[in-house]
């Protein structure tokens, strides 16, 4: 095993208590992740989906328990430290794809995968809005391509990508911010937020505001107020955000409203997408993780048989390629967690005696071995 690996590929945002993120980095399919000194109660995000979690080894740990998409953990304090090993597989395809004749709608695969093709509030696929998206899609397709739900999915990608402006902030606001365009052609960006936005809108340090507002420039090929309007917003927003906790968004979110104004976050983007696809007969689900560095970010998995989930990024790409998961970490541990965690990505499948040998290690060890340690009885 390279010991390079022991580098985990796990991101941990801003202080203590904060946010965990995790990426298979390569084509590893399995990783362990080590959590040590759980002090109370408490879980871990679960997407079985996308990965399948396997405690192989609880030390001073009284049950587990599965609710939802969590796993529980709930320590016994009483014989000290508490800790877990846990086997994580990934269930996505990390290969390109690129055999689209080989992708066929399967009335099994609909069966079991049902509860990824209901409609929902943000996924709302029966609106006008979806459906004539869905008839241009059908219009657009040859008669052999109608019935394959890799063309299915890639026209959904590209309408998605193609059609909704990615912005950080509501259409109200970059409409207001688009007729300062127009009244003030000659002033200053800063200037302009002050013009259009109230006191309300624009909280914080007006000096920090100022700063900020000095350091964005407009690109000039952009001519139209409504696309300067966009970037200034969206540039803004990157290096002080607070559109997304001050403004309202929750009339925006859906697929038909996102549709109908043409511009959205990334999950509005992604809203889009998913009821594209489920409209069609193609499950999808939802992923809420990390663009890393640029924070936040949502983004799509889709089931397509007989290949299973793959991971799409609507907003960013508007082709099936290979999967970017150096930069899409996804969501495993909140900022209430308190423990100590690692990842340890495995650069082949670990066998059965490696289990065996890292499990009898750790749970005779007196305390809570280092990721190193138990490293070492593997590869023993």
């Amino acid at each position: 095993m390279n010991r390079e690996v022991f580098v985990a590929k796990l991101w941990k945002t801003g202080g203590p208590y904060s946010d965990f993120f995790f990426s298979f980095e390569k084509e590893e399919k399995q990783a362990i992740l080590y959590i040590r000194n759980i002090d109370r109660k408490q879980f871990i995000r679960t997407q079985p989906e996308l990965f399948s979690f396997d405690c192989f080894s609880l030390k001073n740990i009284n049950e587990t328990k599965c609710d939802e998409n969590r796993l529980w953990f709930n320590p016994n304090l009483k014989k000290g430290n508490a800790g877990v090993l846990i086997l994580v597989t990934s269930n996505t395809r990390k290969e390109l794809i690129d055999i689209p004749e080989r992708f066929f709608h399967s009335k099994n695969a609909q069966v079991s995968k049902r509860v990824y093709l209901q409609e929902e509030d943000l996924f709302d696929y029966s609106s006008r809005e979806v459906q004539g998206v869905v008839s241009q899609i059908n219009n657009t397709l040859s008669v052999e391509k109608k019935g394959n739900p890799y063309f299915q999915a890639l026209s959904a990608l590209q309408w998605s990508n193609w059609n909704i402006k990615y912005c950080r902030a509501t259409k109200e606001m970059v409409k207001k911010l688009e007729k300062s365009l127009y009244q003030y052609p000659n002033h200053d960006i800063y200037s302009l937020l002050l013009e259009t936005f109230t006191s309300n809108e624009l909280p914080g340090n007006m000096s920090e505001i100022k700063k900020i507002a000095s350091d964005i420039i407009v690109p000039g090929y952009m001519t139209k107020n409504f696309q300067k309007a966009c970037y200034i917003l969206n540039e803004f927003d990157r290096k002080h955000p607070f559109f997304l906790e001050r403004w309202p968004f929750e009339n925006y979110l859906s697929a038909s409203n996102t549709i109908r104004n043409r511009l959205g976050k990334c999950d509005c983007i992604t809203h889009v997408f998913i009821a594209l696809c489920r409209a069609m007969g193609i499950p999808a689900i939802k992923i809420l993780g990390q663009l890393h560095p640029e924070g936040w970010h949502a983004w799509a998995s889709i089931y397509l048989h007989p290949f299973g989930w793959i991971d799409v990024d609507p907003t960013n790409s508007s082709r099936f390629e290979k999967f970017n998961h150096r930069s899409h970490l996804y969501h495993i541990l909140g900022p209430q967690f308190k423990g100590e965690v690692d990842f340890l990505p495995l650069d082949e499948p670990i066998t059965d005696e490696m289990i065996h040998s890292c499990k009898k290690f750790y749970e005779q060890s007196s305390v809570n071995p280092s990721l190193y340690s138990l490293l070492s009885s593997i590869e023993k």
